[in-house]
Formats: structure tokens, sequence, C-alpha cells
């Protein structure tokens, strides 16, 4: 099942048909933007759209849903998040039919201003539902496919879910992400003795080496 595309950025990337009929606002919002790039013909299209990646990561999230990919990730459903941020990914998943229950250490809401610290760095609201819940809570789950889209760096809490997982009897994982610069090396390590039976190129933000990949544990 693996894939073999070339390797794109977002701005060489064209919408499916199937893209097209999903709800899905942060692909449309960012292929307008590379529109209006190429309108004001900006010499360099790439790195003007970076300027409004960290804009649209805390709107979105860090991966941009493409129809290849998220076809893909249903395909291996129910799945449970770890990490799940604002809940994106799992929303648009939901429109094919994916049933995920989404966890975040730190789900977005409503925020007590004088305890910013305390609430979620990236995102402000959600788009589905996201649970209260670490990497721990992964021993119920081991019925379900694992999935991490961009666990922090040099942060054990990914190695540690596919850890438990893996003791519970989980046996297979969905990583988004560019690996240097997300996951920390025991994570990595731990990966690269699965069995990968998928591979997706991403067409991510400019210089982002971003894949979403599926292991069998």
């Amino acid at each position: 099942m693996k894939n073999n595309l070339k390797r794109q950025t977002i701005v060489q990337y064209s919408p499916c048909r199937e893209d097209l009929s999903l709800d899905n606002p942060y692909l449309e919002d960012v292929l307008a933007l590379i529109d209006d790039i190429k309108k004001r013909h900006v010499h360099d299209a790439e790195l003007e759209l970076l300027k409004f990646r960290n804009e649209y990561i805390m709107k979105y999230a860090f991966s941009i849903p493409v129809y290849p990919a998220l076809s893909a990730i249903a395909g291996f459903a129910p799945l449970v998040e770890i990490g799940a941020g604002n809940g994106y990914w799992a929303w648009c998943l939901a429109q094919l039919g994916a049933e995920v229950h989404a966890y975040d250490i730190r789900p977005p809401g409503d925020n007590d201003p004088w305890l910013w610290h305390e609430g979620n760095r990236w995102f402000d609201d959600t788009w589905c539902h996201v649970e209260q819940g670490d990497e721990f809570v992964v021993d119920r789950y081991s019925d379900r496919s694992l999935m991490l889209a961009w666990p922090e760096l040099h942060d054990q809490a990914a190695y540690r879910a596919l850890s438990l997982y893996r003791q519970a009897g989980g046996t297979r994982l969905i990583y988004l992400g560019d690996p240097g610069s997300s996951g920390d090396r025991s994570f990595h390590a731990a990966l690269a003795q699965c069995r990968k039976v998928y591979e997706y190129p991403m067409p991510c933000w400019p210089g982002i080496n971003e894949t979403c990949s599926i292991y069998e544990l």
C-alpha cells in the first residue's frame, strides 16, 4: 500500500474531485491565498506563502488535510488521536465516516486569561469535541488505530504513547509530521523497528518535509 508520489509543496498541489466535495476550509483558504499570491506576480511565491504559516496553523492545524491522506487514514478507523490540538483533522476525518476519539493534554476552549500558561499555546478553540487526556489513556484503546500528528520535538510523549499502546496490544500507528521537527529520537527509533505499510508525501508548507505514514507494530 505504499505511495510513490513525488514530494510537492501545497503550491504545486492540484486538488482532486473528492477534495472539492469536503468541507475543508483550511485547504480552501490556503489555495485561495496561493491564487492571490500568483495574481500579484510575487517573485518567490513559496517564500511569500510561508509568511502566513503560523496564522493558519493556529486557526486550523499543522498539516493541511488533503483527500489522499484523509481517505488512507479513514480506512484504518476507528481511531484514537493523542495530541489532537483543536481537532481539525478529527473533524475532517469524520466527514469520511471515520470515528475518532480525540484527546489533548490541554484542549483549546474557554481558557482562564489569568491562567494563560495552562492553556493550549497553539489553539484557541476546537473544531470538534476534544477530551482532556495525555498519552496514558492509550491503554484503553488498543482496539483502535493510534494517530499522532506533529508530536512536539524533543518531547517523549509520542514515544510513551507508542510504547504504552503496543504494551496494551495495539497494532497500528498513523504518524503525520516532519521527522526532523516532530517527535524525539526515541520515538523515531521505535518507528524504525515497525513495518511501514503506507507513506504519502504530504503537499505541505514550503520547506517542510512532511509525510503521512502508517505502520504495523
